[in-house]
């Protein structure tokens, strides 16, 4: 039986469970940053070696070559002062994706769209629904109706046996289609005690999970974004699975009832570890220099949507800093626009005042996404100093959560009763959002004067809303903590243990 110690248990120091040599490497695949940034930022990496556990990484070619990975790593340091990760091109190397070596393949994607489509009728979830009509929103009459007529088939997808089957069919279609010998060879070289999926849903990482199961070595599979099991339709197939929280686990169940239930573990998310240790805490001051404001500026932090999702999004944001210049409770308060990482970021940029009333903070300034330790301390502590949030739909309401920091979610648009002031307000009628709405820990603003006045209040009062606050990043987040990547690491190293023992090693 394999058993992982609880959340709520308190901290210990990682003990050295294996001697040099008598398990092979913990295999990270890494396809997306995320991965990078829970398993080497966060320390986990370090915790893993600290059990005497070896480790690889295989990384996306992109973030290899963008240095979005090499050149962060040789700067992180574990919270337990161990040794960096020295980027040493032994414990890097590249994931490859699997070459494809027949023409089934071409089935795939209209497989795949009808599989989604059951899927979600199966769990009755509401994100394929709205992510169509907004797709489709523009297209001629015609096509939004043949392609209402091919979903409707997703009612008979959604019963088995036709699920199964589709399921099924899909996993042949792959089996038949890809070349493994690439993860093969790596595999056979690497000879790893534990395989962990860091996205639990890319292509690129199937293939390791494949020739794990073969090779009888255990899989654990880390379920990466807060909407993962609500707006895509698959996740590989993998011994043991990593959540955020117990809401997330019950999901998963719920979605996937041949999972056993101990096989799912509810640790927290590494990405939320950076909230809580100190060491990626910084003091007001060094916050609102780093930002580029003046010592004892206030500011009200908003964080954009995507261009895809919120095209007219900038015309909004000029009425509401006009709007805050012209509020007594606001005028004297800063604006720091934080863009979204997959948002055209030049769209922000003309934006930025001289006097600095408004200024923009990009995630990065090497990239559009996450370069390093640094930019996720530039997040916490952007969030964490800021006297109100508001954002659209976004991860960032449990951002600002997680260090108290009041949030106030924008659910229009600049031109009223448009589609995209329909899908801005819908959105969070989402399987994924509805629990933070529903929680009380966000406020909501459905037009601009009710925006006004919910950030008004916030200001005269942070206190205000706490509990509900406290509350939702318990339910959504898991335990925030610190301490979520050493319990991934403990996990990995009871699986890896158990390999052991089972002589596999």
């Amino acid at each position: 039986m394999v058993s992982v110690k609880a959340a709520s248990q308190p901290e210990h120091t990682i003990q050295n469970t294996f001697e040099p040599s008598t398990a092979g490497p913990v295999l990270f695949l890494c396809h997306f940053f995320g991965g990078i940034r829970n398993v080497v930022h966060s320390g986990m990496i370090n915790d893993v070696r600290a059990h005497g556990l070896p480790a690889h990484l295989l990384a996306s070619k992109t973030n290899l070559t963008k240095k979005r990975f090499t050149a962060a790593t040789m700067t992180v340091q574990s919270k337990k002062d161990t040794q960096p990760v020295d980027g040493n091109d032994e414990e890097h190397r590249e994931l490859k994706s699997p070459p494809v070596t027949s023409n089934l393949i071409k089935l795939y994607k209209p497989l795949l769209w009808f599989q989604e489509v059951s899927y979600f009728r199966r769990n009755h979830l509401e994100r394929h629904r709205l992510q169509a009509w907004w797709e489709q929103r523009d297209q001629p009459v015609w096509r939004q109706m043949r392609y209402a007529m091919a979903e409707s088939l997703g009612i008979l997808g959604s019963q088995q046996p036709f699920y199964g089957w589709l399921n099924g069919t899909l996993e042949w279609i792959k089996h038949r289609s890809w070349d493994i010998q690439p993860a093969r060879e790596q595999m056979n070289e690497l000879k790893p005690s534990v395989v962990v999926a860091t996205s639990c849903g890319s292509e690129s990482e199937e293939p390791y999970l494949w020739v794990a199961h073969q090779m009888g070595i255990p899989t654990l599979g880390c379920i990466l974004n807060l909407d993962s099991l609500n707006a895509h339709s698959f996740i590989p197939a993998c011994d043991h699975y990593m959540v955020w929280s117990q809401h997330m686990k019950d999901e998963l169940l719920a979605y996937y009832p041949n999972v056993p239930v101990d096989h799912v573990h509810a640790t927290g998310m590494p990405q939320f570890d950076f909230h809580a240790r100190e060491e990626f805490r910084w003091t007001r001051e060094e916050t609102l220099k780093r930002l580029g404001l003046k010592p004892g500026d206030k500011y009200i932090l908003y964080a954009t949507g995507r261009q895809f999702y919120t095209p007219k999004e900038p015309e909004l944001f000029e009425e509401f800093s006009r709007k805050c210049a012209e509020t007594p409770e606001l005028k004297a308060h800063k604006i720091v626009v934080r863009p979204h990482p997959m948002d055209e970021l030049d769209r922000w940029d003309r934006f930025a005042t001289a006097d600095g009333r408004i200024v923009v903070s990009r995630p990065s300034a090497e990239a559009q996404q996450f370069a390093g330790p640094e930019d996720q301390a530039l997040l916490v502590n952007t969030c964490y100093h800021a006297d109100v949030c508001t954002n659209f739909f976004s991860t960032m309401s449990l951002d600002a959560a997680a260090v108290d920091t009041p949030v106030v979610c924008i659910a229009f648009a600049a031109e009223k009763d448009s589609q995209e002031d329909r899908y801005s307000r819908e959105y969070y009628e989402m399987d994924y959002y509805k629990p933070i709405v529903a929680s009380g820990g966000v406020r909501m603003a459905y037009d601009m004067d009710q925006l006004m006045s919910e950030i008004v209040a916030y200001v005269q009062d942070r206190s205000r809303d706490k509990a509900e606050r406290s509350k939702l990043v318990v339910s959504e987040c898991g335990p925030v903590d610190g301490k979520a990547a050493e319990r991934i690491a403990d996990l990995i190293a009871v699986l890896a243990a158990d390999y052991v023992k089972r002589g596999k090693a």
